[in-house]
């Protein structure tokens, strides 16, 4: 799971992936926090670097952005 202290409180939340720029389904700052898909994840900072630095700490990736890079990292490198 990651979550940052500003993104768990809804600060300045952004609602969409700071990735792909689609919606992130992010239930931070809602009473549904504990059932989001990212709440049972565990994000590696290559995955996380991925994130701009304007959005770092203010925006969660999709989970379809976390499975690609996730991905990504389980491929051998050539």
């Amino acid at each position: 799971m990651w979550l940052s202290s500003k993104v768990r409180n809804g600060d300045g939340l952004v609602m969409e992936c700071p990735i792909c720029k689609l919606a992130n389904a992010c239930l931070a700052g809602t009473p549904n926090v504990s059932s989001c898909w990212c709440m049972n994840k565990q994000f590696d900072e290559w995955v996380l670097s991925q994130i701009p630095e304007q959005y770092k700490h203010k925006a969660c990736i999709c989970e379809a952005c976390y499975v690609k890079y996730s991905e990504m990292l389980q491929k051998p490198q050539r």
